[in-house]
């Protein structure tokens, strides 16, 4: 019978290397505490830690009171982790780490420096609100699978050159995808920072973000509206301005269960036709004071540049009130000879259906709608077009025959003859367009343009969009040019390579005969 814990053996007993009554060697004196005193410490430490984050709270609101900015999240301390080539075991075989919650790591009495067990981060995670960097499986079995603790260390503390992302702030990030001359930023967990550049992503030289990372540089820019808008719909819209550096359209994502988010690069000026080397006959649609145009392509290919040299055209050449739509609001047009007044969808108004049917008594001239999405905002810009407004919106179609399709296809059999009707009185023109990797970097625009003359509207009501292609290619007394002339033309020029602009044609035997010349 046992009768004290005198008689228990310690739970990292040695034996001498006998066989039978083999002695057992004394253990260390600092390793004779009982398991359950471990356990009782780690729970301890918990509690710490949530005291500590009741204190960084309070602080928090205190910094925030005096104008600072705070950063409330839990961090892992990797000054201190990178001192250490490898956690501490304990006598138990607890694999130990340290997290911070404010303090200094290298005082062993802050609660930065709590020592906090594998099988407790999960406790931690719950205290903490975010998920701990590692889990316990991670820990005990080195992270890949064959792959050693030291190894793993090295690989995510270390790093290299690579920049940590712990205390980055977005604006960083979003200044070096400007001066890198990238037209996206992308930020997913598991990779580093992503730019496009050229039509190709390119990692920016950052360590692999974390679940926390992700969240916390996207969360420090948001307004609680705006987070708890994103916590119950998991997708968030909105544009962000950097002072000298120039604003942002933003998609914030979950995938994974983790926080995603899309950046793309708006500049501060809006371009003119000339720097975008649009086509000039497009300057002639900025002269109509009623019809549809729209300027349609893959996400991307720079239709809001498009229109938004368009619309500061107006802005500048005639007085007139010009209204747009969009979401979110990405260029800023100030007033010029015409008056401009932008509503954000979220913001300004609920959903582009109510400030259409509003825009009727604001009086506007020129009406700019962020994307025709569906049935009622396609219907209501047709409705727009058709009593006396210049409307511009935009698609996500490759082509003019395909977008008259795209629109009469929305609505229902028996409404499609009368959608025929209203779209070949009210269409003036559809521009559409692709950004192609030019030789020798950048990227260059192809676009074609239909413009609405009677032979159009004549197959447009008739339902003959099949054909329209065809008076595209003849109608160049128009200012008409169909794409896979254009991109012959970018491939004759020496711009982009054959197999690049063959890839992106609309019909490719007919560009290869372009591209000879017949």
């Amino acid at each position: 019978m046992i009768m004290n814990n005198e008689d228990l053996l310690p739970l990292n007993a040695h034996t001498n290397g006998r066989s039978g009554g083999a002695s057992v060697a004394a253990p260390p004196e600092e390793e004779t505490d009982s398991f359950s005193a471990r356990v009782a410490d780690t729970f301890d430490s918990v509690d710490l830690l949530l005291a500590a984050r009741a204190e960084a709270e309070e602080a928090e609101s205190l910094a925030k009171a005096a104008g600072e900015t705070v950063l409330p999240y839990v961090k892992e301390d990797r000054k201190a982790a990178a001192k250490a080539s490898q956690p501490e075991v304990t006598p138990e075989g607890i694999l130990r780490n340290k997290f911070t919650l404010g303090g200094i790591a290298d005082d062993d009495e802050s609660p930065a420096a709590m020592n906090m067990g594998a099988g407790s981060l999960s406790a931690l995670s719950d205290a903490s609100g975010i998920q701990t960097k590692l889990s316990t499986k991670d820990f005990m079995s080195g992270g890949d699978e064959g792959e050693d603790f030291d190894s793993m260390a090295s690989r995510t503390v270390a790093g290299g050159e690579e920049r940590e992302l712990a205390d980055i702030h977005i604006d960083e990030l979003l200044r070096l995808t400007v001066q890198s001359g990238a037209s996206d930023l992308h930020l997913s967990v598991g990779r580093a920072p992503m730019v496009r550049k050229d039509g190709k992503l390119v990692a920016l030289p950052f360590e692999l973000a974390q679940e926390r990372d992700t969240q916390r540089i996207v969360f420090d820019i948001l307004n609680n509206s705006q987070i708890e808008k994103f916590e119950r719909t998991h997708e968030l819209d909105f544009s962000y301005g950097v002072k000298g550096v120039g604003r942002f359209r933003f998609n914030v994502y979950r995938q994974r269960s983790s926080v995603g988010c899309a950046m793309r690069v708006i500049p501060n000026i809006v371009p003119s036709m000339e720097q975008l080397k649009l086509p000039a006959v497009m300057r002639s649609f900025t002269q109509k004071h009623s019809g549809l145009v729209l300027v349609t392509g893959p996400t991307g290919s720079g239709k809001s540049t498009t229109i938004a040299s368009l619309i500061d055209i107006i802005n500048t050449e005639r007085e007139a009130h010009i209204l747009t739509i969009e979401d979110p609001i990405e260029y800023l047009h100030n007033h010029k000879k015409s008056m401009v007044n932008q509503r954000e969808l979220g913001t300004d108004t609920d959903s582009f259906t109510n400030a259409l049917r509003a825009s009727l008594r604001e009086d506007p001239d020129v009406i700019l709608v962020g994307e025709m999405r569906d049935l009622e905002t396609i219907s209501a810009a047709i409705t727009l077009a058709e009593t006396g407004h210049l409307v511009f919106a935009t698609l996500h179609t490759r082509s003019a025959p395909a977008t008259i399709d795209r629109i009469v296809d929305v609505f229902p059999a028996h409404q499609q003859e009368q959608i025929r009707v209203q779209l070949s009185t009210s269409i003036e023109a559809v521009v559409s367009q692709q950004l192609l990797p030019k030789i020798g970097g950048g990227r260059v625009a192809a676009i074609e343009i239909m413009v609405a003359t009677s032979a159009l509207r004549n197959l447009i009501r008739e339902g003959k969009s099949y054909q329209i292609y065809s008076v595209i290619e003849t109608g160049h007394q128009y200012g008409m040019q169909a794409m896979d002339r254009v991109l012959a033309d970018l491939h004759r020029s020496g711009q982009v390579t054959f197999e690049e602009a063959a890839t992106r044609a609309v019909d490719r035997e007919n560009f290869q005969r372009l591209v000879k010349g017949y």
